[in-house]
């Protein structure tokens, strides 16, 4: 994720792959393929940073599992 900074966004542009983490609440713009995760309007999911990082080259299948035992599906 790039930091920026909040004069950078405008609503309605550029707001597709805007995140505002919880523990520290700064904007951050997610870039790359990763900006595609759980892209929605009604998000079903959270994404953590667990502290790893793995490098995801186009055209190569990840799987997300999920991360509470009530989720559904």
């Amino acid at each position: 994720m790039a930091k920026v900074t909040d004069d950078f966004f405008s609503n309605g542009i550029r707001d597709y792959s805007v995140m505002v983490t919880e523990d520290t609440n700064e904007t951050k713009l997610w870039l790359g393929p990763a900006a595609f995760v759980n892209r929605d309007c009604e998000a079903n999911a959270s994404i953590y940073s667990v502290g790893g990082a793995a490098n995801v080259k186009g055209n190569k299948i990840f799987l997300c599992f999920p991360y509470h035992s009530n989720i559904d599906g």
